[in-house]
């Protein structure tokens, strides 16, 4: 089945700001990471969007996109945050705070992704949307995208062209895709929408072909191509998540089971294209029942033969609902092996990368 591509808004809305926070109803429980003590990262080093400001990071690092300070019931101030840590070890390196100088704002982030080069691309909403662009090491945003008119949700670089695709919901509530060239800040970006999609992820495989998912299911925009087309998949996801492309699977992540699934995709002879499960990865230990669904994956990023996530309490929690960064062995899963900032808590985690170097 083909989708018309539509330049303009789709008539269905995503909602990002709603979803990045869906996990924060329900039944308040307790939450705690895989290290039970609280352990204090470091002073906040708060600044407004500036130049780069490098740490000394030859190696790899993982960006940790949080809201802290909200507080919605109580008219709080939220503040979008990026923190930073060494990786594997999850050593401290940095953070970089919206909202310096004192001023107030209401802002938040959501997902991540990385490019070849290390750079790591934060969605951000505030007074306007942007996708903020961290250089590999850095603790302040080098550049940012313009989504002026939207509220972008998920991004994903494409290794074969340097292009980064956005899902964002524009402020009448229309959902689209959006291409930016080159990553490049002095264009804006290409719309790929349908009436028939409502899209929350992207993800971009070796050959520069964007997956999508959402409620409404999976569906490729092929390169070159201006219209999706659905993908049928032979497993049934009950809440599609985070996807990306491992090197050879497409990952799908279903936070309805906590679990990412990996799908080969194949173009049928009818001219289809079918997605069919090659393995699965559970993100939790299900020896003691549903303990595992206290919590919420808001974003899940493969490196290797590890799988990080980011994810926050499934309770009431005014907004503020805390949350941590875990890792298991990847595609054994069961129980998370390492939690990133040993022990740290965040308000809000809605987005992982590891920023490769």
């Amino acid at each position: 089945m083909k989708f018309t591509v539509r330049l303009a808004s789709a008539t269905l809305a995503l909602g990002a700001s709603a979803a990045m926070f869906s996990g924060c109803s329900g039944a308040q429980t307790p939450f705690t990471p895989i290290a039970s003590a609280r352990q204090p990262i470091a002073p906040e080093s708060i600044a407004k969007i500036s130049g780069p400001d490098a740490v000394s990071a030859p190696g790899d690092l993982i960006y940790v996109a949080s809201s802290t300070g909200c507080g919605f019931v109580r008219s709080g101030i939220c503040h979008a945050m990026v923190s930073v840590f060494t990786y594997p070890d999850g050593g401290y390196r940095g953070r970089w705070i919206d909202g310096g100088n004192g001023n107030d704002v209401r802002s938040h982030v959501a997902g991540e992704c990385a490019d070849n080069a290390g750079h790591v691309f934060v969605t951000y909403s505030g007074a306007s949307g942007k996708i903020l662009e961290f250089a590999h090491g850095a603790t302040k945003p080098m550049a940012a995208l313009s989504d002026s008119k939207g509220d972008p949700f998920s991004c994903s670089s494409d290794p074969a062209t340097g292009d980064l695709a956005v899902v964002t919901t524009d402020h009448l509530g229309g959902n689209k895709l959006l291409v930016y060239k080159n990553a490049s800040s002095g264009r804006a970006g290409i719309a790929y929408s349908d009436p028939h999609l409502t899209l929350t992820n992207v993800a971009y495989d070796n050959n520069g072909n964007a997956f999508v998912d959402g409620p409404s299911g999976l569906a490729e925009l092929a390169r070159g191509a201006k219209s999706f087309q659905e993908v049928t998949l032979n497993r049934t996801i009950q809440s599609f998540g985070s996807l990306q492309w491992d090197g050879e699977y497409l990952d799908v992540t279903d936070i309805g089971t906590d679990a990412v699934y990996r799908f080969e995709i194949k173009a049928n002879g009818n001219g289809s294209i079918g997605g069919f499960v090659a393995g699965y990865t559970e993100l939790g230990d299900r020896s003691n029942g549903n303990g595992y669904k206290t919590t919420r994956i808001t974003q899940t990023w493969v490196d290797g033969n590890t799988v990080v996530a980011s994810r926050m309490r499934a309770g009431i929690c005014d907004f503020k609902c805390p949350g941590s960064v875990d890792a298991w062995h990847y595609p054994a899963g069961g129980s998370a092996f390492r939690n990133i900032g040993g022990g740290a808590i965040f308000d809000n985690p809605s987005g992982v990368a590891v920023s490769a170097h």
